[in-house]
């Protein structure tokens, strides 16, 4: 059985905050988060690794400069 995270797990894994993630899926600069039964934003160890690849990326660092 594959592992999630919650939104504050996946946070810290990825080195930023919630409203950080949050904020980024709701501009459309990442893909939407899987929902639990309650709601909650979901995320698996692949996601967090594309994110983290997303963000930290040579070609977006120098994009933002």
């Amino acid at each position: 059985m594959a592992s999630t995270y919650r939104i504050g797990q996946a946070a810290s894994l990825i080195g930023v905050s919630t409203s950080s993630l949050k904020r980024l899926e709701i501009e459309g600069k990442i893909p939407l988060a899987e929902r639990d039964w309650s709601g909650a934003r979901r995320y698996s160890p692949e996601q967090i690794e594309a994110i983290r690849d997303l963000l930290f990326s040579k070609d977006v660092s120098e994009a933002a400069t």
